[in-house]
């Protein structure tokens, strides 16, 4: 299998990297993910851990949506984020 290859304006090759995962462990529930994503992909929800405590987190609302610029993860502090290419 390949992957999609795009071209940037500049005429390099890119290969987009697409949302994959959010490890809840790590995320804090700031929302700058959420604010970034300029295509609605990505929500916060409530969600109760381990020791019942209840706390927000980002959630991947809308994954076919994405088109894989990574803003999401790069403004992560937490490094949350695990992104893949899509293989065709």
């Amino acid at each position: 299998m390949t992957n999609i290859t795009y071209r940037t304006y500049g005429g390099h090759p890119w290969i987009p990297q697409y949302v994959e995962a959010i490890d809840l462990d790590k995320c804090l529930g700031c929302g700058r993910c959420v604010k970034i994503c300029s295509r609605g992909c990505l929500t916060l929800v409530s969600y109760v851990d381990e020791d019942d405590t209840e706390r927000f987190i980002a959630s991947i609302a809308a994954k076919d949506k994405c088109i894989g610029c990574q803003a999401c993860g790069k403004t992560c502090v937490r490094n949350s984020y695990t992104f893949q290419p899509l293989e065709i």
